[in-house]
């Protein structure tokens, strides 16, 4: 709920008045609902004025703007303010100063959004939580998912996007966490910042503006690890499977749909089951104990709720295990999660699969480190034991496929295609019942065109002359 009175304090001037209060902030004309208020946003490509029409049109209570369109249908609030992303920006930081949430935020290269997600299943074991809705983890994102603090919530987490020095700081400055959590330090964005090391730094922002009573969350065995709590002025938790470690599992058995282990912390332990294969997944669960202890959950109780995870669509999620094992990463890709995808992928089936194919897109934000960095993945994949490699794209896609010949990978077990479709159109003709699949590729690339026709796959004919051999 967003009120005229709180636009108003935020420096806005109402041209036309109607309605006083709007369910929901939205910048985006189509996803406008019931009275909602519509934020016209000056973009890289588009002028969110340009809607304010449509917005009403659509039922929109009103609309926040910088210029007033010179026609608007009648019937909505009109608000002009000379910044409105400032006056959002205004009225969500208010709205958060009046929330006595403890609030986590989660950042990292890789697995945020699904340690976000975790983190806020465990948290409504014992509290009502707030959350941010999807990835909306950026300077626009944020403000419009503050907006729907209630004042009731005990607990809440959000995740933050990095681009480059000094966003982690800006976004933590509106999200006030008292916990915070970074998942790890990888290649994502090394294009834009260089090096691993000056992505570490702008994450560390994190650390650097959590309070003294805070608690700063990172994995032990995180490279980065030192350089990151160094910048906490709080509590310094780790977690993994190291003696070490403040939150840590022991006696861990593995498996491709689940793990179980036993949960240790502050001289408590809990047996747990997590429904999610691979060392990187235990490790975003143990992140999610940690962020839930900070905050006030119990041990047994967050250990209990460790069962009821998944991983999400598109992030590591076995999603059939008849026919073929097909193990979904398309979300997203780097080197550092194309490992972690590979370790999971090496224990489905359990021994009984009969070939391992890999379908892999192109890596994105490499910067000049693109190719040589695509060229090591494709020796990763040769060396993971693949049958088939399937690069998908232009010129990154044949640096894979050098380095799976550098690898040992023989040429007739490597296939070029220029787009998901292509790789789709691939997978229907070489995909034979008792193969396990892995499918990654960065989000651009849109590998989950090929999950979407491999979860409908069926087996040939009998008799039927099976391609790819």
């Amino acid at each position: 709920m967003v009120t005229l009175d709180e636009l108003v304090a935020a420096a806005a001037r109402p041209v036309r008045t109607g309605p006083t209060a709007f369910p929901h902030a939205v910048v985006d004309s189509r996803e406008v609902g019931p009275g909602d208020l519509f934020v016209a946003l000056r973009g890289e490509h588009t002028d969110g004025h340009r809607f304010v029409g449509d917005a009403l049109r659509r039922g929109a209570g009103g609309a926040l703007v910088r210029e007033v369109p010179p026609s608007v249908p009648a019937g909505g609030t009109v608000v002009q303010a000379a910044d409105p992303l400032r006056t959002l920006w205004a009225v969500a930081d208010r709205r958060r100063q009046r929330s006595p949430l403890r609030m986590v935020a989660v950042t990292g290269s890789v697995g945020k959004t699904t340690t976000k997600e975790w983190i806020a299943f465990l948290l409504a074991t014992t509290f009502v939580t707030f959350r941010t809705a999807g990835n909306r983890n950026t300077e626009i994102g944020l403000p419009l998912d503050l907006l729907e603090l209630t004042g009731k919530e005990g607990a809440g987490v959000a995740e933050l996007a990095m681009r480059g020095p000094g966003e982690i700081r800006m976004l933590a400055s509106l999200v006030r966490p008292q916990v915070g959590v970074i998942t790890n330090i990888g290649e994502s964005h090394i294009g834009r910042l260089g090096s691993r090391e000056a992505i570490a730094h702008a994450k560390a922002e994190l650390f650097e503006s959590l309070p003294p009573d805070g608690v700063a969350v990172v994995p032990g065995n995180e490279p980065f690890a030192p350089l990151l709590l160094a910048s906490a002025a709080c509590d310094a938790w780790t977690v993994g499977e190291g003696e070490d470690d403040t939150v840590r599992a022991r006696d861990v058995v593995r498996g491709p749909e689940g793990q179980e282990f036993t949960l240790e912390h502050a001289g408590e332990r809990a047996r747990a089951r997590l429904r999610a294969g691979g060392s990187h997944h235990l490790v975003n669960a143990l992140l999610a104990v940690a962020a839930a202890r900070a905050v006030g959950v119990p041990l047994a109780r967050a250990a209990e709720a460790l069962e009821g995870l998944e991983a999400a669509p598109g992030r590591g999620r076995l999603v059939r295990d008849e026919g073929i094992w097909l193990l979904d990463d398309s979300y997203n890709a780097s080197p550092t999660s194309l490992r972690a995808a590979l370790e999971v992928l090496g224990q489905v089936g359990g021994g009984r699969a009969r070939r391992t194919l890999v379908f892999l897109g192109e890596m994105r934000e490499l910067g000049a480190r693109s190719r040589p960095m695509h060229r090591e993945s494709g020796r990763m994949v040769a060396q993971a034991g693949v049958d088939l490699l399937v690069a998908v794209g232009g010129e990154d896609a044949q640096a894979l496929l050098e380095g799976a010949r550098e690898g040992g990978l023989q040429p007739d077990r490597l296939l070029a295609v220029a787009d998901a479709e292509e790789a789709a159109r691939v997978a229907l003709t070489h995909v034979r019942e008792g193969d396990r699949v892995l499918v990654k590729g960065a989000r651009a690339v849109g590998m989950e065109r090929v999950v979407e026709v491999l979860a409908q796959w069926q087996p040939q004919a009998p008799g039927a002359e099976a391609a790819g051999r």
